[in-house]
Protein backbone atom coordinates (compact mmCIF):
# COMPACT_ATOMS: atom_id res chain seq x y z
CA UNK A 1 0.00 0.00 0.00
CA UNK A 2 1.47 3.62 -0.59
CA UNK A 3 1.25 5.97 2.02
CA UNK A 4 -1.23 9.29 1.55
CA UNK A 5 -0.92 11.31 4.24
CA UNK A 6 -4.51 12.84 3.05
CA UNK A 7 -5.57 14.30 6.58
CA UNK A 8 -2.69 16.87 6.53
CA UNK A 9 -6.20 18.90 5.96
CA UNK A 10 -5.85 22.59 7.68
CA UNK A 11 -9.06 23.71 8.48
CA UNK A 12 -9.28 27.18 10.49
CA UNK A 13 -11.49 24.70 12.98
CA UNK A 14 -7.99 23.34 13.62
CA UNK A 15 -6.08 26.10 12.84
CA UNK A 16 -4.45 26.30 16.19
CA UNK A 17 -3.83 22.46 16.53
CA UNK A 18 -8.44 19.99 16.75
CA UNK A 19 2.88 11.15 30.28
CA UNK A 20 0.18 10.16 32.07
CA UNK A 21 -0.84 12.04 34.83
CA UNK A 22 -2.69 11.90 38.39
CA UNK A 23 -5.01 14.61 37.97
CA UNK A 24 -7.08 13.80 40.75
CA UNK A 25 -4.09 13.73 43.10
CA UNK A 26 -5.76 15.40 45.53
CA UNK A 27 -8.70 13.40 46.11
CA UNK A 28 -8.67 10.88 48.75
CA UNK A 29 -8.45 8.23 46.43
CA UNK A 30 -5.17 6.52 45.06
CA UNK A 31 -5.07 5.83 41.65
CA UNK A 32 -6.12 3.20 39.60
CA UNK A 33 -3.26 1.04 38.70
CA UNK A 34 -3.74 0.59 35.10
CA UNK A 35 -2.52 -1.37 31.71
CA UNK A 36 -1.74 -0.56 28.13
CA UNK A 37 -2.31 -2.12 24.88
CA UNK A 38 -1.57 -1.77 21.55
CA UNK A 39 -4.16 -2.83 18.95
CA UNK A 40 -5.40 -2.69 15.11
CA UNK A 41 -8.09 -3.30 12.83
CA UNK A 42 -8.30 -3.51 9.48
CA UNK A 43 -10.17 -1.61 7.31
CA UNK A 44 -10.24 -1.61 3.28
CA UNK A 45 -8.14 1.19 2.91
CA UNK A 46 -5.46 -0.40 5.48
CA UNK A 47 -4.99 -0.90 8.99
CA UNK A 48 -5.96 1.52 11.58
CA UNK A 49 -3.72 1.28 15.12
CA UNK A 50 -4.42 2.30 18.53
CA UNK A 51 -3.96 2.38 22.41
CA UNK A 52 -5.92 0.71 25.09
CA UNK A 53 -5.69 1.74 28.39
CA UNK A 54 -7.51 -0.36 31.44
CA UNK A 55 -7.66 -0.59 34.99
CA UNK A 56 -5.99 -4.04 36.73
CA UNK A 57 -9.91 -5.13 37.56
CA UNK A 58 -11.48 -8.47 37.22
CA UNK A 59 -14.86 -7.43 37.17
CA UNK A 60 -15.92 -5.54 33.43
CA UNK A 61 -15.32 -1.84 33.59
CA UNK A 62 -16.57 0.73 31.61
CA UNK A 63 -14.79 1.50 27.88
CA UNK A 64 -14.54 5.21 26.53
CA UNK A 65 -13.85 5.59 22.99
CA UNK A 66 -11.81 8.74 22.52
CA UNK A 67 -12.15 10.51 18.41
CA UNK A 68 -9.22 13.10 17.83
CA UNK A 69 -10.26 16.41 15.70
CA UNK A 70 -9.83 17.10 12.31
CA UNK A 71 -6.53 17.34 10.72
CA UNK A 72 -2.88 15.75 11.19
CA UNK A 73 -4.47 15.01 14.55
CA UNK A 74 -3.10 12.05 16.03
CA UNK A 75 -4.41 9.64 18.91
CA UNK A 76 -2.56 11.39 21.60
CA UNK A 77 -4.05 14.71 20.28
CA UNK A 78 -0.76 16.08 18.86
CA UNK A 79 -0.88 17.43 15.34
CA UNK A 80 1.43 16.80 12.47
CA UNK A 81 4.50 17.97 14.47
CA UNK A 82 3.55 21.34 14.67
CA UNK A 83 1.74 21.28 17.97
CA UNK A 84 2.64 18.25 20.94
CA UNK A 85 0.39 18.83 24.00
CA UNK A 86 -0.44 15.59 24.46
CA UNK A 87 -4.28 16.37 25.39
CA UNK A 88 -6.34 13.41 24.66
CA UNK A 89 -3.04 11.03 26.14
CA UNK A 90 -3.21 12.91 28.99
CA UNK A 91 -7.42 12.47 28.92
CA UNK A 92 -6.88 8.64 28.63
CA UNK A 93 -4.60 8.45 31.94
CA UNK A 94 -6.83 10.63 33.98
CA UNK A 95 -9.73 7.77 33.17
CA UNK A 96 -7.13 5.21 33.93
CA UNK A 97 -6.42 6.68 37.54
CA UNK A 98 -10.12 6.60 37.87
CA UNK A 99 -10.51 2.84 36.73
CA UNK A 100 -12.41 3.80 33.15
CA UNK A 101 -10.72 2.59 30.18
CA UNK A 102 -10.43 3.94 26.88
CA UNK A 103 -9.35 3.80 23.76
CA UNK A 104 -7.49 5.44 21.40
CA UNK A 105 -6.16 5.66 17.18
CA UNK A 106 -4.62 7.38 14.86
CA UNK A 107 -7.31 8.13 12.13
CA UNK A 108 -6.48 6.57 8.28
CA UNK A 109 -3.33 8.70 7.02
CA UNK A 110 -2.31 9.73 10.38
CA UNK A 111 0.81 8.27 12.23
CA UNK A 112 1.03 4.72 13.05
CA UNK A 113 -2.47 4.52 10.54
CA UNK A 114 -0.39 6.49 7.90
CA UNK A 115 -0.30 3.61 4.85
CA UNK A 116 -3.60 3.69 3.04
CA UNK A 117 -5.04 2.63 -0.07
CA UNK A 118 -7.42 4.99 -1.21
CA UNK A 119 -6.41 8.63 -3.02
CA UNK A 120 -7.09 11.90 -1.05
CA UNK A 121 -9.73 13.09 -3.73
CA UNK A 122 -11.81 10.13 -2.92
CA UNK A 123 -12.06 10.50 0.86
CA UNK A 124 -15.46 11.64 2.15
CA UNK A 125 -16.32 12.54 6.03
CA UNK A 126 -18.49 9.01 6.24
CA UNK A 127 -14.74 7.05 5.74
CA UNK A 128 -14.17 8.23 9.61
CA UNK A 129 -17.26 7.71 10.77
CA UNK A 130 -17.31 4.33 9.99
CA UNK A 131 -14.02 3.45 11.47
CA UNK A 132 -15.27 4.62 14.22
CA UNK A 133 -18.20 2.28 14.28
CA UNK A 134 -15.69 -0.88 13.33
CA UNK A 135 -14.09 -0.01 16.25
CA UNK A 136 -17.15 0.03 18.61
CA UNK A 137 -18.02 -3.42 16.82
CA UNK A 138 -14.99 -5.13 18.07
CA UNK A 139 -15.18 -3.57 21.55
CA UNK A 140 -18.33 -5.04 22.05
CA UNK A 141 -17.10 -8.31 21.94
CA UNK A 142 -14.43 -7.92 24.83
CA UNK A 143 -15.63 -8.97 27.77
CA UNK A 144 -13.46 -7.02 29.87
CA UNK A 145 -15.77 -3.95 29.28
CA UNK A 146 -19.56 -3.20 30.05
CA UNK A 147 -20.65 -0.31 28.54
CA UNK A 148 -18.58 1.76 25.48
CA UNK A 149 -19.29 5.46 25.31
CA UNK A 150 -18.37 7.81 22.29
CA UNK A 151 -16.08 10.84 23.10
CA UNK A 152 -15.39 13.14 20.33
CA UNK A 153 -13.04 15.99 20.80
CA UNK A 154 -13.20 18.89 18.28
CA UNK A 155 -14.33 17.50 14.94
CA UNK A 156 -14.13 14.16 16.44
CA UNK A 157 -17.47 15.06 18.13
CA UNK A 158 -19.39 14.95 14.71
CA UNK A 159 -17.91 11.55 14.10
CA UNK A 160 -19.21 10.31 17.64
CA UNK A 161 -22.54 11.75 16.84
CA UNK A 162 -22.62 9.99 13.13
CA UNK A 163 -21.56 6.74 14.49
CA UNK A 164 -23.83 6.63 17.35
CA UNK A 165 -26.13 6.50 14.92
CA UNK A 166 -24.75 3.38 13.32
CA UNK A 167 -24.14 0.96 15.82
CA UNK A 168 -25.69 1.35 20.11
CA UNK A 169 -23.50 2.42 22.32
CA UNK A 170 -24.48 3.56 26.15
CA UNK A 171 -23.70 6.98 25.88
CA UNK A 172 -22.04 9.81 23.80
CA UNK A 173 -19.50 12.90 24.81
CA UNK A 174 -19.01 15.61 23.01
CA UNK A 175 -15.94 17.29 24.04
CA UNK A 176 -15.58 21.31 22.65
CA UNK A 177 -17.08 19.92 19.58
CA UNK A 178 -18.89 22.05 16.56
CA UNK A 179 -22.49 22.94 17.03
CA UNK A 180 -23.30 24.51 13.62
CA UNK A 181 -22.50 22.90 9.94
CA UNK A 182 -18.65 23.70 9.57
CA UNK A 183 -18.35 25.92 6.28
CA UNK A 184 -20.27 28.44 8.71
CA UNK A 185 -17.47 27.71 11.70
CA UNK A 186 -14.63 28.08 8.74
CA UNK A 187 -16.05 31.76 8.13
CA UNK A 188 -16.61 32.57 11.49
CA UNK A 189 -12.86 31.67 12.49
CA UNK A 190 -11.49 33.79 9.80
CA UNK A 191 -13.52 36.72 10.08
CA UNK A 192 -12.92 36.53 13.45
CA UNK A 193 -9.00 36.07 12.42
CA UNK A 194 -8.57 37.67 9.50
CA UNK A 195 -11.48 39.19 7.68
CA UNK A 196 -9.46 39.82 4.59
CA UNK A 197 -9.69 35.90 4.22
CA UNK A 198 -13.06 35.43 4.85
CA UNK A 199 -14.20 37.71 2.28
CA UNK A 200 -12.19 35.60 -0.27
CA UNK A 201 -13.27 32.35 1.35
CA UNK A 202 -17.07 33.12 1.32
CA UNK A 203 -17.84 32.05 -2.12
CA UNK A 204 -15.84 28.87 -2.39
CA UNK A 205 -16.72 27.86 1.00
CA UNK A 206 -20.71 28.45 -0.24
CA UNK A 207 -20.18 26.63 -2.94
CA UNK A 208 -18.49 23.79 -1.57
CA UNK A 209 -21.53 23.97 0.73
CA UNK A 210 -23.98 23.37 -2.42
CA UNK A 211 -22.74 20.65 -3.33
CA UNK A 212 -20.02 22.19 -5.96
CA UNK A 213 -16.20 22.03 -6.45
CA UNK A 214 -14.35 25.22 -7.36
CA UNK A 215 -12.17 25.60 -9.54
CA UNK A 216 -9.42 28.82 -9.26
CA UNK A 217 -8.46 28.54 -5.23
CA UNK A 218 -5.68 31.74 -4.11
CA UNK A 219 -2.61 30.46 -3.06
CA UNK A 220 -3.39 31.95 0.63
CA UNK A 221 -6.72 29.70 1.10
CA UNK A 222 -5.16 26.08 -0.12
CA UNK A 223 -4.10 25.21 3.09
CA UNK A 224 -8.13 26.13 4.49
CA UNK A 225 -9.74 24.69 1.31
CA UNK A 226 -7.08 22.29 -0.12
CA UNK A 227 -7.71 21.51 -3.92
CA UNK A 228 -8.09 17.98 -4.08
CA UNK A 229 -9.60 17.34 -0.39
CA UNK A 230 -13.13 18.78 -1.96
CA UNK A 231 -15.05 15.47 -2.01
CA UNK A 232 -14.05 15.76 1.27
CA UNK A 233 -15.44 19.10 2.30
CA UNK A 234 -18.28 18.91 0.64
CA UNK A 235 -18.97 16.01 2.59
CA UNK A 236 -18.31 17.30 5.98
CA UNK A 237 -20.17 20.27 4.94
CA UNK A 238 -23.43 18.84 4.60
CA UNK A 239 -23.43 17.59 8.03
CA UNK A 240 -25.39 19.69 10.77
CA UNK A 241 -24.16 18.86 14.25
CA UNK A 242 -27.06 20.00 15.87
CA UNK A 243 -29.74 17.91 13.59
CA UNK A 244 -27.71 14.67 14.04
CA UNK A 245 -27.55 14.52 17.49
CA UNK A 246 -31.44 15.22 17.96
CA UNK A 247 -31.65 12.03 16.47
CA UNK A 248 -30.22 10.12 19.29
CA UNK A 249 -31.80 9.52 22.28
CA UNK A 250 -28.65 8.28 24.17
CA UNK A 251 -27.81 10.21 27.15
CA UNK A 252 -25.32 12.63 25.98
CA UNK A 253 -22.52 15.27 27.98
CA UNK A 254 -21.84 18.42 26.15
CA UNK A 255 -18.76 20.10 27.63
CA UNK A 256 -16.84 23.79 26.36
CA UNK A 257 -14.08 25.73 27.98
CA UNK A 258 -14.66 29.23 28.29
CA UNK A 259 -11.01 30.07 27.02
CA UNK A 260 -11.58 27.39 24.11
CA UNK A 261 -11.15 29.80 20.69
CA UNK A 262 -12.24 26.85 18.35
CA UNK A 263 -15.41 25.92 19.87
CA UNK A 264 -17.15 27.84 21.62
CA UNK A 265 -20.30 28.07 24.60
CA UNK A 266 -22.80 28.76 21.12
CA UNK A 267 -21.74 25.51 19.62
CA UNK A 268 -22.16 23.73 22.85
CA UNK A 269 -25.94 25.21 23.36
CA UNK A 270 -26.48 24.34 20.41
CA UNK A 271 -25.55 20.44 21.01
CA UNK A 272 -27.63 20.97 24.31
CA UNK A 273 -30.73 22.52 23.00
CA UNK A 274 -31.08 19.84 19.79
CA UNK A 275 -29.93 17.08 21.88
CA UNK A 276 -33.08 14.97 23.57
CA UNK A 277 -31.65 13.72 26.77
CA UNK A 278 -28.17 15.95 27.38
CA UNK A 279 -26.44 17.84 30.09
CA UNK A 280 -24.05 21.01 29.70
CA UNK A 281 -21.37 21.26 31.47
CA UNK A 282 -19.20 24.76 31.06
CA UNK A 283 -15.64 24.86 32.79
CA UNK A 284 -14.13 27.65 33.56
CA UNK A 285 -10.95 28.96 31.99
CA UNK A 286 -10.62 25.61 29.95
CA UNK A 287 -9.49 25.68 26.50
CA UNK A 288 -9.26 23.75 23.10
CA UNK A 289 -6.10 21.74 24.32
CA UNK A 290 -8.16 20.74 27.85
CA UNK A 291 -5.84 22.72 29.96
CA UNK A 292 -6.38 26.27 31.72
CA UNK A 293 -5.04 28.61 29.92
CA UNK A 294 -5.15 32.83 29.63
CA UNK A 295 -8.09 33.66 27.55
CA UNK A 296 -5.34 36.10 25.22
CA UNK A 297 -5.42 34.08 21.83
CA UNK A 298 -1.64 34.21 21.60
CA UNK A 299 -0.59 33.00 25.00
CA UNK A 300 -3.71 30.63 25.01
CA UNK A 301 -2.00 29.17 21.45
CA UNK A 302 1.27 28.57 23.60
CA UNK A 303 -0.44 25.96 26.25
CA UNK A 304 -0.84 23.69 22.17
CA UNK A 305 2.52 23.08 22.70
CA UNK A 306 3.21 22.47 26.01
CA UNK A 307 2.88 18.54 26.77
CA UNK A 308 3.48 19.17 30.45
CA UNK A 309 0.44 21.42 31.98
CA UNK A 310 -1.94 19.40 33.77
CA UNK A 311 -5.45 18.56 32.03
CA UNK A 312 -7.98 20.42 33.64
CA UNK A 313 -9.41 18.71 36.92
CA UNK A 314 -13.08 19.55 36.77
CA UNK A 315 -13.05 18.10 33.19
CA UNK A 316 -12.77 14.71 34.71
CA UNK A 317 -14.71 14.90 37.31
CA UNK A 318 -17.14 15.72 34.75
CA UNK A 319 -16.82 12.80 32.53
CA UNK A 320 -16.49 10.47 35.27
CA UNK A 321 -19.24 11.60 36.89
CA UNK A 322 -21.26 11.44 33.56
CA UNK A 323 -19.99 7.81 33.07
CA UNK A 324 -20.41 5.99 36.15
CA UNK A 325 -23.46 7.43 36.69
CA UNK A 326 -24.43 6.30 33.45
CA UNK A 327 -23.18 2.60 33.81
CA UNK A 328 -25.24 2.30 37.14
Amino acid sequence: MKKNNFLSITLPWILLLGSCIGLLAQSNHAAVKHKKEGLYIQRPEGKVYGSLVYPESKQAVPLVIIISGSGPTDRDGNSGGAFKNNSLKKLAGALGNQGIASFRYDKKGVGASSEISKNRDEIVFMDFVKDVAAWTVHFKSDTRFNQIFLLGHSLGSLQAIKSAQLIDVDGLICLAGPGYTMDKLIYRQLTDRSPFLAKGAKPLLDSLAQGYKVKEIHPFLQSIIVPNLQEYLISVFQEDPANEISQLDIPSLIIVGTHDVQATTNDAESLHKAATNSKLVVIDSMNHVLVNSPKEFQENLETYNQAELSINRQLVESLCDFILKTTQ
